[in-house]
This record gives C-alpha cells, structure tokens and sequence, in this order.
C-alpha cells in the first residue's frame, strides 16, 4: 500500500507545529466523456487517497459534490451539472480535494 504523506514542521517565535500533508496522485478519470446536464458516475483512480477526510470532486470552476473513498487508491462521485452550452464537446477543468485541500 502506497503512503503519500508529507510531515511538515513549522517552526515560528512562539511554536513548533507538525502538519501532515497528503499528497496524492490522480491516474485517470472514468469515463473520460460525459453529460452537461450532470449525473454520470466517476470512478477517480490514482494513489494516496485518505480515509481521514471527506473527498470532494471538482469538475468545474467553483462546482464540488461529495466524493466517497472506496480505499487509497480509489474514489467515485457524481459528475455536477456543467456550464458547457451549445452541443459540442468541451474540455472541464478537474480535480479532487479532501477536506480543504487539493
């Protein structure tokens, strides 16, 4: 099982703080077309994804929706409706947080 966690330590006048970073890696996205009007099941693949907090999908600029971790390397969530207009084909910005970060 692959761990992609990075320990910081911060150290300032007043205190020493240790975070944990988790940095993982996205292989692909399944399926790799879908719906403007939203609602298409996505399997997320790639490495280090935490159980320790929620996933989020995000498909377009500004949209999230609830992802749910299935183990690390693994997640699904449900394509959000897009602002994608005019019937052709068009390229979405994409990306998975969790918590807060991305």
């Amino acid at each position: 099982t692959a761990s992609r966690e990075l320990f910081l330590t911060i150290v300032t006048n007043f205190a020493v703080e240790v975070r944990s970073v988790n940095l993982f890696g996205i292989r692909s996205v399944v399926p790799s077309v879908i719906d403007a009007t939203g609602g298409t099941p996505l399997t997320i693949s790639g490495e280090g994804f935490s159980p320790f907090a929620l996933p989020y999908c995000r498909a377009t600029a500004g949209t999230s929706v609830p992802a749910t971790y299935i183990d690390n390397a693994t997640i699904v969530c449900i394509a959000p409706e897009s602002s994608a207009s005019g019937g052709q084909c068009e390229t979405l910005l994409f990306n998975v947080a969790f918590g807060n970060r991305s």
